[in-house]
């Protein structure tokens, strides 16, 4: 397994050391709501990189601190650790274990430790993201994590894709390099703001350097002249190397030409030749076939004519080849003489290479030797300029050593001339200072204790102002508090008057009757009024009365059925609905058929007696009240009908009513604001309420301005006092900085006194040692001088030697290029011969294979006329035969004729052949003497240019500089005495203007160099941004198309059947790495709809497949699920648990469940309890453990 343990400490709930270990495949964690078990999964994703709070389900990150419980104190840190088995190299490290921990302190200090080593938050993330466990991946799927793959947005759903594929590395790297082509892009800007002002002051310092440069100009014109010479002969040389380049190009021109013609010349020849040996093959031909007529015809006329034709067409065959044999043979003798003569030219060329190349290693030598000896006197000479030098500048160090000692006898006599006049003033300060230290001390403490008392009254004052401040708030919050309550009691007032007048709570058809009554003075008249407002209850038994009337509180009262009548019809027309009436005329008082009831224990009385009403509505108390009880308690009324065998109609102080037929009613009453009973009642005490209200308001208003009287004058009191005491403290500090400055003077003085006397000692000292060294330098300087003496004898002596030696070893140089030169002469001369050798051996051998041709031939055509002749013999001829036979002969007589014809032509074409040949080879010769004298240039010049080193130390470039049109060595003198006079008249010129110029220049530069840097990266980052953007494009689109193929297998699977796909959400305008990503679903038997459109349980099966199809192309080290099925039924949990399965053999889960059929498949459960309130603990249990026991 990859993931093998978590640790945790003070994180969340988990308050004491947590540890879970993962070693098997599938693991589960259950237990119940609450318990803290998806504090797990907060744990793991807060260790992977989480920066956000909320998705930790906390407002803040302390609030992942363990924050206590009533018998914990809170924790000041939380640390979570995940140990990972790195034996397989996971992660690239090379370590079996890697340990990934994350510590937050209180103070909101973060840690990250990889192996307990501190690293960085990036270093981690980057180290996740490579195994795919990066934070906005999948590697952890909390609760409502499912949802949030479908109801992401399209352009944000993309990234789930991007960091399954890896490619939220590259859009990392992408953003950085974004950053960093900014950055560049600011600093181009300012670069070039400031390149614009450098700008601005190059054209002033421009004009002001080009006079200083004038006067340097002239100045440097000066050396000119005395290397023009040198210039004169390079320049006409390197003009004649000009013209023999041009020559060199137009003969190569001319070589490729004459080769060209060479070229067709040869296949010139070769054609005629090939013509020649066609026709000697047709003329065979033709002899064939008179020779097959001939046979014919001796057969009929004789044979005797046809080889008398034959023996004359093998005789002019013979006379043609002796002809061609004498041709041959004399260019055969030609040939080898042109031959035997390059032979031996070659020998003497070679000959006089071999003399030329021993006079050469010999002169190698002579020059090797006097090179070494002139290197030898040059190190020497070298070595004593060297020592000569260095003993010069020990002498100029040692003048100077000893003007420095002059100087500083001169300065320290003189600094102690002054070190005892201070010395003698300081002393006489130090005894008047100790007077008047005394006086500034006293006034000092004088000072200090007026601070102390305006100290002591500034802080009564103020301790009084607190108190009043304390007041003066209680009596804000009374006023405050007694407005409230007065705006509260005036409102329910208002209410329960509108209430009263609108007859709230009463039955609707009441309520508009009642109101229309009002405005009617005939219905008014006839409406006496409603029971609930014709009587007064006491607050004791309003629940009882209320209980007691119930409905009969919405009856209306009318004096006699007439008015009753008028009334109905009244809410007849107007479709008010149904109300009782009570006509004083007909209604019935109630009355008790025995009074005993009224002495039994809990009884209180009839109800009619404690009710209050007018006179006239007695008889209506009486009907509804009077054969109605008040008990006490339930208890006692049961007992009381118990006793009188339900005769009574009980009713008690809670409202629970026994009837006569038996039947209790009761239970608790459902408050919609006042009873209908309780409103009058109600609005007297809220009356006597707000008047006692208004009082106390009035009293606190009273004090509250009392206390704002005294809080302004302790508040003038204070300013006053605080001045005060600013006073004495600034009068405090004043005296303080005086004794200190004073204390510090004298201090100062004292040590001024004391450093004097040391200053004074180390003075003398000094002067003491300087005399020393001045005596001992003069000695030294004299010695160098005369040393300088006789160095200077010895470097003359030696010059002398090496410039003899320079002259001969100049002389051996000038005669080895001489050699040299003859060398290469006579090398290309014999490879010219050796060349022009060749091609005439290759033709003698063309020639003698050809002349053997042609003796062949002519032995062939002796032979059979030899044999012809012999077989000589008359017959007569068909003229069909003869005919034939005479086209041949003359066909054969024609064919001779062109081969003669042939034979002159390739005469010509030979002819012609040799001609290009020679005119190739003397071509060739031309062009190679030109090479030859261009290469002799440059060697001559190269011996011109190192003496010009050796005598100007100057180069061709440089001498260029000094280049004067039309040198004229007569002119030279005078020109160097009027540039002499020229320099003079500028007068002072001041060269620091071209320093200035040449730096503001440098700078301008060097910024334009900066700047096409920049250039140059910010095009590079574009680059880079593009090869990214195409990477991560094709990375995409490839593993796009295999997630959504998973995607539509999976969901086929999840569902039993229809389909889905995942589609890219092209826009116009848009990057190809911001197109969203779309969902289409479609369960079996649906159509294809939007996924909002699909109930709870196929959403998370959808989420699902699109969680397991990355699963499936890209596994991950392990996947955190927490109650990802949580709203699907067993059958469908256990789908996913077999999916789970599957891919647990190449990803590790741990699972956060409250279902069956995952526990059942999990290898591990964890249990999360919560034994103390607030802690959270954990239990495991092997499954395979808790199956053999529970079997």
């Amino acid at each position: 397994m990859n993931l093998t343990k978590i640790e945790a400490y003070g994180f969340k709930s988990f308050a004491d050391k947590f540890e879970m270990k993962f070693e098997k495949p599938v693991t589960a964690i259950v237990g119940p709501n609450g318990c803290g078990k998806s504090n797990v999964s907060d744990a793991v994703r807060w260790v992977l990189g989480e920066q956000s709070a909320k998705l930790l389900r906390g407002k803040t990150m302390q609030d992942l601190i363990f924050s206590g419980t009533e018998k914990r104190k809170s924790m000041s840190y939380c640390e979570v650790s995940l140990f990972f088995d790195n034996k397989n190299r996971l992660f690239p490290l090379e370590m079996d274990e890697v340990i990934i921990s994350r510590k937050l302190y209180r103070s909101g200090e973060s840690e990250y430790l990889i192996n307990k080593n501190p690293t960085r938050l990036k270093v981690i993330s980057d180290l996740l993201r490579e195994v795919g466990l990066g934070r906005e991946g999948y590697s952890i799927v909390g609760q409502g994590r499912m949802d949030a793959i479908l109801n992401s947005k399209p352009d944000e759903r993309r990234a789930i894709f991007e960091e399954a594929l890896g490619i939220s590395k590259f859009r990392i790297r992408k953003n950085e390099t974004e950053r960093k082509l900014e950055k560049y892009r600011d600093n181009m800007s300012r670069l070039n703001d400031i390149m614009k002002e450098l700008e601005n002051q190059l054209i002033p310092l421009k004009k002001q350097s080009e006079v200083a440069r004038k006067f340097l100009e002239i100045n440097s014109q000066l050396k000119k002249y005395e290397v023009n010479a040198y210039i004169y002969h390079y320049d006409n040389a390197s003009a004649k190397r000009q013209n023999i380049r041009l020559r060199i190009d137009a003969l190569t021109e001319e070589q490729n030409q004459a080769e060209l013609k060479q070229e067709e010349a040869n296949q010139y020849y070769q054609s005629v030749f090939e013509k020649m040996a066609n026709t000697d093959e047709e003329i065979l031909l033709l002899h064939n076939e008179e020779v097959n007529l001939t046979a014919a015809v001796e057969r009929q006329s004789g044979e005797n004519k046809v080889l008398s034709e034959r023996i004359k067409y093998f005789q002019k065959t013979v006379e043609d080849a002796v002809a061609a044999i004498e041709y041959d043979t004399k260019s055969i003798a030609d040939t080898e003489k042109m031959i035997q003569q390059l032979t031996d030219s070659l020998a003497d060329k070679q000959q006089n290479h071999l003399d030329l190349s021993q006079r050469l290693n010999k002169l190698n030598l002579q020059h090797a030797e006097a090179e070494k000896k002139l290197n030898s006197i040059r190190d020497d000479a070298d070595e004593k300029q060297s020592f000569r030098l260095k003993m010069l500048d020990n002498l100029t160090d040692k003048k100077t050593a000893l003007a420095s000692y002059t100087t500083e006898k001169i300065t320290i006599n003189e600094r102690l001339t002054n070190l005892n006049k201070r010395e003698a003033e300081i002393s006489k300060k130090l005894t008047e200072n100790s007077e008047e230290e005394k006086s500034f001390i006293s006034a000092f403490n004088t000072a200090k204790a007026d601070a102390e008392n305006a100290k002591q009254a500034l802080d009564n004052a103020t301790e009084e102002n607190k108190k009043n401040e304390q007041k003066l708030f209680e009596a804000n919050n009374i006023v405050n508090s007694a407005n409230q309550n007065a705006a509260v009691l005036s409102a329910r007032q208002k209410y329960l008057l509108a209430a009263s007048q609108n007859y709230e709570g009463f039955a609707e058809s009441v309520k508009r009757l009642m109101l229309d009554a009002a405005n009617d003075v005939a219905l008014k008249e006839k409406a006496l009024g409603v029971v609930a407002n014709i009587i007064k209850v006491e607050e004791k038994y309003e629940t009882a009365i209320e209980a007691a009337l119930g409905g009969s509180l919405n009856n209306v009262v009318t004096k006699n059925e007439e008015d009753a009548k008028y009334l109905i019809n009244h809410l007849k027309r107007n479709r008010y609905g149904r109300v009782t009436f009570m006509p004083l005329t007909s209604i019935k008082p109630r009355t008790l058929n025995d009074n005993s009831v009224l002495r039994e224990k809990g009884c209180l009385g009839v109800a009619e007696k404690v009710v209050k009403t007018d006179n006239i509505f007695l008889p209506v108390v009486k009907s509804l009240l009077g054969a109605t009880v008040i008990a006490d308690t339930l208890d006692s009324a049961v007992a009381i009908s118990k006793k009188y065998n339900y005769a009574y109609r009980i009713v008690t102080l809670e409202g629970e009513i026994i009837l006569p037929a038996g039947t209790i009613s009761g239970g608790t009453k459902r408050i919609e604001g006042a009873s209908l009973l309780g409103y009058e009642r109600e609005l007297s005490e809220i009356k006597e309420k707000i008047i006692l209200a208004e009082k106390e308001k009035y009293k606190a208003i009273k004090t509250r301005n009392e206390l704002s009287t005294n809080k302004q004058s302790l508040s003038l009191m204070l300013i006053k006092l605080n001045e005060e005491y600013h006073s004495a403290i600034v009068n405090v500090a004043k005296n303080q900085e005086i004794i200190s400055k004073f204390c510090a003077l004298s201090e100062n003085e004292l040590n001024q006194f004391n450093s004097i006397t040391a200053e004074q000692q180390t003075l003398k000292n000094r002067l003491t040692e300087i005399n020393a060294k001045f005596e001992q330098m003069q000695k030294e300087i004299e010695e160098l001088n005369n040393k300088k003496t006789e160095i200077n004898t010895q470097s003359d002596d030696v010059q002398k030697e090496y410039s003899a030696l320079k002259q001969q070893r100049n002389s051996l140089f000038d005669e080895i290029n001489e050699v040299k030169l003859k060398i290469g002469l006579i090398v290309n001369n014999i490879a010219t011969d050796t060349k022009e050798q060749s091609a005439l051996q290759d033709n003698l051998t063309s020639l003698r294979f050809d002349l053997q041709q042609k003796r062949e031939q002519k032995n062939t055509a002796q032979l059979n006329i030899e044999d012809l002749e012999k077989k000589l013999f008359s017959s007569s001829a068909d003229s069909a035969n003869i005919t034939a036979l005479n086209d041949i002969r003359k066909n054969t007589l024609d064919m001779s004729a062109k081969k003669d014809s042939l034979k002159a032509e390739c005469t010509k074409a030979d002819y012609a052949r040799s001609a290009a040949n020679s005119e190739v080879n003397r071509i060739y010769e031309t062009k190679l003497k030109a090479e030859n004298e261009l290469s002799n240039i440059d060697i001559n010049l190269e011996a011109l240019q190192k003496r010009m080193d050796e005598v100007y130390e100057v180069t061709y470039s440089q001498a260029l500089l000094l280049k004067e049109d039309n040198f004229d060595y007569k002119k030279a003198e005078g020109e160097i005495s009027r540039l002499k006079n020229a320099v003079s008249r500028l007068g002072y010129v001041n060269p620091s203007s071209i320093e200035g110029y040449e730096q503001t220049k440098a700078r301008y530069d060097d910024m334009d160099a900066q700047m096409q840097d920049l250039s140059n990266a910010e095009q590079d980052q574009v680059k880079i941004v593009n090869d990214l953007t195409n990477e991560m494009v094709t990375r995409f689109n490839s593993g796009f198309e295999l997630i959504n193929r998973n995607f539509g297998e999976i969901f086929k699977e999840l569902f039993a059947g229809g389909h889905a796909r995942l589609t890219i959400e092209e826009e116009e305008g848009k990057s190809p790495l911001d197109f969203g990503i779309e969902i289409e679903a479609q369960p079996p038997g649906k159509r294809l709809q939007n996924i909002n459109l699909l109930s709870g349980g196929e959403r998370t099966l959808t989420a699902v497949a699109i969680l397991f199809a990355i699963i499936k192309l890209r596994p991950m080290p392990f996947c955190v699920l927490d109650e990802i099925e949580a709203a699907l039924d067993d059958a469908n949990a256990e789908r996913i648990a077999q999916y789970i399965r599957r891919f647990s053999e190449n990803t590790q889960f741990v699972i956060i469940t409250h279902k069956k059929p995952t526990m059942e498949s999990a290898d591990v459960l964890y249990g999360i309890t919560m034994e103390e309130k607030g802690v959270s603990k954990n239990v495991s249990v092997q499954l395979s453990d808790a199956i053999v026991h529970s079997a």
